[in-house]
């Protein structure tokens, strides 16, 4: 999980803080991840550390998976208690902002050049700029399920994998994003 070297404590969390405002993160969302980075902080200073222990991290991250599977927790919260401490993990592994993928550039997944193409026209649409990010995602995280599914164009595109798209990310997504999900890729067919 974290580098053998040593990750002082003291500072880390304002460190955090800095880095997250310079990205863009509202005062909400700051207040969300620094409050679960501030969990396992205050985890190590119970136990007397003042260096990461990645076995500390393991170890809530684990309890919260229990807690998860024995209906405590909601998935959607799970998932987001989850990524939140990842977030603080890849914050602490490199101490620079870039390891934080930033919410306003939306999802730069890779995709070939055809699909990439695509994707591209349709994001520099005249969309609002608060919407913009997450169209990106959704189509470039269609493109990256269609080739995976072997798809390398949208030709042999029917209902039937839009439909199978559409059941994996409610495996994976909460209804709100699903909405989304469903609503931009409306608009991406109706400009085609």
């Amino acid at each position: 999980m974290l580098a053998q070297t040593k990750i002082p404590i003291e500072g880390l969390l304002d460190g955090y803080e800095t880095t997250l405002t310079g990205m863009g993160y509202g005062f909400a969302t700051r207040l969300e991840l620094l409050k679960r980075a501030n969990q396992i902080i205050r985890r190590h200073e119970n136990q007397g550390l003042e260096y990461i222990d990645s076995s500390i991290i393991s170890d809530y991250s684990r309890e919260i998976e229990e807690r998860h599977f024995n209906g405590e927790l909601k998935k959607s919260y799970y998932w987001g208690l989850t990524r939140r401490i990842q977030r603080f993990v890849n914050y602490i592994e490199s101490g620079v902002s870039d390891a934080l993928p930033s919410p306003l550039r939306g999802s730069r997944q890779e995709l070939t050049p055809g699909f990439e193409q695509i994707a591209d026209d349709f994001v520099s649409e005249k969309f609002h700029p608060n919407t913009r990010s997450d169209i990106r995602w959704v189509i470039r995280k269609y493109f990256a399920w269609l080739e995976e599914q072997g798809q390398t164009n949208l030709g042999g595109v029917g209902a039937a994998q839009i439909q199978q798209f559409l059941l994996y990310c409610s495996e994976q997504y909460a209804p709100s994003s699903i909405h989304n999900i469903k609503l931009y890729l409306k608009k991406f067919y109706a400009q085609l």
